[in-house]
């Protein structure tokens, strides 16, 4: 997958030559998980392979260790980083609908509902208070 410009710094300078030897020397210009072969179809999905190389136990872009990295082709590298895409796609939904003027009862991780508080206990606590409200008011115990 290619490297934002933002996290550019964040790699190794010899990143380049690092990311080569994973994929064409140790893994042999295949999938290190399912076998799948650079540059063919892919035996699952039918797609042209292109592997990448992923972070597999650290994903900070400076745990660059060969033992960190493996070869993988798109499938397998779209699995492994699943739950990052999906917590991802969660937050910029909240940011685009707040600004496209949406009110958010909810904060984003690592806001309290813009109250500056930055304290993940107290932004639980707040939270756990909201939902106990809500379900509170749909009970009929609020109007």
């Amino acid at each position: 997958m290619p490297i934002r410009a933002e996290n550019k710094q964040r790699y190794p300078k010899d990143w380049k030559l690092r990311s080569r030897f994973i994929r064409f020397y140790r893994a042999k210009n295949k999938c290190e998980w399912c076998g799948a072969e650079n540059y063919k179809p892919h035996p699952i999905t039918g797609s042209k392979v292109i592997l990448t190389t992923a972070h597999v136990y650290d994903h900070r872009p400076e745990a660059a260790s060969l033992l960190n990295l493996a070869a993988l082709c798109n499938r397998c590298h779209l699995n492994h980083d699943r739950e990052k895409h999906q917590r991802n796609r969660q937050i910029n939904r909240l940011r685009n609908a707040e600004t496209a003027g949406q009110m958010s009862l909810f904060s984003l991780p690592g806001e309290c509902a813009g109250w500056g508080l930055q304290n993940p206990k107290e932004e639980k606590k707040i939270g756990a208070g909201l939902l106990r409200l809500r379900s509170m008011s749909r009970a009929g115990g609020f109007y």
